[in-house]
């Protein structure tokens, strides 16, 4: 185990590469379509899915292909997308404060004098973009809460007046910010309603299912030719991931979740000694230290008998059921 404090060379060498697989292939082409309303008219798209479906990883991709362009008197960096991640229980003078810092200037003023700063600001920018990421956070606990219309609104009033498209990133109750669903009251429903219509379809990111082996191909394909050159870089090589049982083994470690897969690679380069091979010994120590997600105790780097796996491929099933059970009681009730 490396004891340091910070990450192996090789190990950042690795989280630094990228690979695009088709839903990011997919998603990348929503957002261009997205983008091309700039300065004509408000228009957003929401990017919902579960965490660990590389959400993250799509906005980091497109902030590498728009890059800030430096300014031609000033000299300073003027960004084309401007990103954003809001924390928990973030209202409507919030957004406006962190689009502000995330312009790199400081915020004054009541939500008011926020909202026409940051429309100023904005006047003088390449913006092509505007990205919030953890959109979630602004939701309240209860679905008929006037929270979720006041940031609707706050939200709308942004793309109208600035003209600029926005990429709302979160989980998939993010959805409900225009799906007509927080309130049932059609006096509140006003503003939602001028939300949706702002809205193009969204992009949903999904885990890989069990039986869906040419996605999963798709992607540990991607991470095969990652290291590839964290071996021909640092000498580190690993096992065949194309293996049918070690496809197997990867889809029980993550249950389909390529940031779950990312996390467990990332361990065993920290485990691995220096231009050995990483391998199912590895990545079973590897797992068994990042692994929050499954709750069962086999362990499925190690396991040595079918049984085990397909009674870890049995639990597995049956606590996503759980999951999907609750969130459709959860959704009726409100």
């Amino acid at each position: 185990m490396n004891n340091q404090l910070t990450l192996k060379p090789v190990t950042r060498f690795f989280l630094e590469r990228r690979f695009g697989h088709q839903a990011l292939v997919d998603a990348e082409n929503k957002i261009e379509k997205l983008m091309k309303n700039q300065g004509l008219k408000g228009r957003i798209r929401l990017l919902v899915g579960p965490s660990g479906t590389s959400k993250t990883a799509m906005l980091e991709i497109m902030e590498k292909k728009y890059p800030p362009i430096i300014a031609e008197f000033s000299g300073a960096n003027l960004p084309q997308i401007l990103s954003i991640r809001l924390t928990s229980a973030a209202n409507t003078k919030a957004l406006y404060w962190c689009l502000i810092e995330g312009l790199g200037v400081k915020p004054v003023g009541n939500e008011y004098q926020l909202r026409n700063q940051f429309n100023e600001l904005v006047k003088n920018m390449p913006l092509k973009l505007i990205a919030i990421d953890e959109i979630q956070h602004t939701l309240p606990n209860k679905s008929t809460s006037s929270k979720t219309q006041n940031i609707a609104d706050t939200i709308k009033n942004i793309v109208d007046e600035t003209k600029i498209p926005m990429l709302l990133i979160g989980l998939e109750n993010s959805l409900s910010l225009v799906e007509n669903s927080f309130s049932r009251a059609t006096t509140m429903q006003k503003e939602e309603d001028q939300l949706y219509r702002r809205a193009l379809s969204p992009i949903r990111f999904k885990p890989v299912e069990y039986a869906d082996n040419t996605a999963m191909v798709t992607i540990l394909k991607g991470y095969t030719a990652i290291f590839e050159q964290v071996k021909a870089k640092f000498g580190t090589s690993i096992l065949n991931l194309l293996d049918a049982d070690i496809m197997n083994r990867l889809w029980l470690a993550s249950e389909g979740y390529i940031g779950r897969l990312s996390e467990i690679f990332c361990e065993a380069l920290e485990v691995c000694e220096e231009s050995q091979q990483i391998t199912l010994s590895t990545l079973g120590e590897a797992y068994d230290e990042v692994n929050s997600w499954n709750t069962s105790s086999i362990n499925p780097f190690t396991a040595r008998s079918q049984k085990e796996l397909d009674q870890l491929k049995t639990s597995i099933f049956l606590s996503q059921k759980r999951k999907e059970s609750k969130t459709k009681i959860e959704q009726d009730a409100a």
